[in-house]
């Protein structure tokens, strides 16, 4: 199993930020222009446990169905989501929350196995590159967004 992990910290409101992450149309707000993310449905918002999410994806060009489940909800904490279907052999995203102070420090990580059995491997280091560049992203558009005011 590969990991990916990085995190921000964020001056800001613990229930917001975590209330931010259970609905996917924010997806949007805060993706790199090489990431588009159409969302064809959801099961229900905010995203609960057991909710659904059904996206299109196009990442670099490349274009992929990503179904997802909420596997769990720890209200204001953590919202973990799981790969039902799409590019990566596995995918875990657990999006952590914690309070330190007047900040918030936003953690995803991520558990993996790359597409496309052996070939995938091959392009862990592409795979990693595309992650990091897109997280970073999503950390910074974040933290700008909710320390605006």
């Amino acid at each position: 199993m590969l990991i990916f992990e990085k995190s921000i910290l964020i001056k800001s409101d613990i229930d917001k930020l975590f209330s931010f992450h259970r609905d996917p149309n924010n997806l949007s707000k805060i993706s790199p222009s090489f990431v588009k993310v159409n969302i064809k449905s959801i099961s229900e918002l905010p995203l609960e446990k057991d909710s659904y999410a059904f996206l299109e994806i196009k990442v670099l060009g490349f274009n992929t169905s990503w179904e997802v489940k909420i596997k769990e909800c720890v209200e204001p904490h953590l919202v973990k989501d799981i790969q039902i279907r799409g590019l990566f052999k596995y995918w875990q995203h657990d999006h952590i929350f914690e309070q330190q102070g007047s900040y918030v420090k936003m953690t995803d990580r991520v558990e993996y196995l790359p597409p496309f059995g052996f070939w995938g491997y091959v392009f862990t280091p592409v795979i990693y590159f595309v992650l990091r560049s897109m997280f970073k992203f999503r950390h910074q558009k974040t933290k700008k967004l909710f320390e605006k005011a």
